[in-house]
């Protein structure tokens, strides 16, 4: 249930939106061993539906809602195709996905992993953002997913989107990601978004001593010689407690305007966060990361 309250505008003041969403997930899990039991191999099949009504919802204003990307194997699994909540998108869909893993048995690494995925649509969907057109196609994009580890501290991870159509590449991206005993991360990626974007990206994580640390991404356009988004972060934590702050930049969705927030966090170690989510923030933006 969603309720506004605005000022200067020029349709209702109050306007209000309630909506359920059924979803139904289920798997199955199978696994083997292999090499004389020094791998573990699995087999991973799931099947996701989920149900969301249609209503119209063209009288509710647009502050921080977004189409998703369909470019990587967890958009498979969304609810809502929209970010924020001011679109509740109509969903009657159904996804496929097959994973599988090999795990070393001596210390459980993952050492491979390959995801195939799809969404069936049984209607066409009607909710849009402004200027936005109705989807009709019932199939989507197949995804693939592949992920390596090429030795204790790197690791390769590649995804691509296959155009059900003409079984193009319509997206994809590349991963590398380094990380060692000392907490140390180091991420170089590529992104490739139909004709639209081409960006790559350096993100890490520093520790400086037991207490202190850096984290920091930069995202840059190359396709259009721009900055899309740069964070930068300082982490203290002692023996009870942690506090972290993050100030970020990121290109709004008018293509030309920056905008500079400011995140300030404050964690008593098992018992909770006070202020804005910035190991949110750092989640995110750093493949990896984890607040240790």
């Amino acid at each position: 249930h969603t309720l506004y309250s605005l000022d200067n505008n020029t349709g209702p003041s109050s306007p209000s939106r309630s909506l359920p969403t059924l979803t139904l997930d289920s798997g199955l899990f199978f696994d083997r061993e292999i090499k004389q039991g020094k791998y573990t191999q699995t087999l991973e099949p799931r099947l996701f539906y989920t149900y969301t009504p249609f209503e119209d919802q063209s009288d509710l204003p647009v502050f921080d809602t977004a189409l998703t990307n369909f470019s990587e194997s967890n958009q498979l699994f969304l609810e809502n195709r929209f970010t924020g909540k001011d679109r509740i998108a109509d969903t009657n869909q159904l996804t496929f996905a097959l994973n599988s893993r090999l795990q070393d048995r001596e210390n459980g690494k993952e050492l491979f992993k390959a995801s195939i995925g799809q969404v069936i649509n049984f209607a066409d969907r009607k909710v849009t953002l402004p200027g936005g057109t109705i989807l009709t196609g019932k199939r989507s994009d197949l995804v693939l997913e592949l992920t390596g580890r090429l030795s204790d501290n790197f690791l390769l991870a590649s995804t691509a989107s296959l155009n059900n159509e003409d079984k193009s590449i319509s997206s994809y991206d590349l991963l590398l990601n380094y990380q060692d005993e000392k907490k140390r991360i180091a991420n170089i990626s590529f992104r490739k978004l139909n004709t639209e974007l081409e960006q790559i990206s350096f993100s890490g994580s520093l520790p400086i001593n037991d207490k202190w640390s850096m984290v920091g991404s930069l995202d840059q356009d190359i396709k259009n010689d721009r900055n899309l988004e740069a964070l930068a972060g300082i982490e203290y934590q002692d023996c009870c407690w942690k506090t972290r702050l993050v100030v970020k930049r990121y290109l709004t969705s008018d293509n030309i305007n920056y905008e500079t927030p400011i995140f300030l966090e404050f964690e008593l170690k098992g018992l909770g966060n006070i202020g804005t989510s910035a190991s949110r923030q750092i989640k995110e933006k750093i493949y990896g990361y984890d607040d240790f």
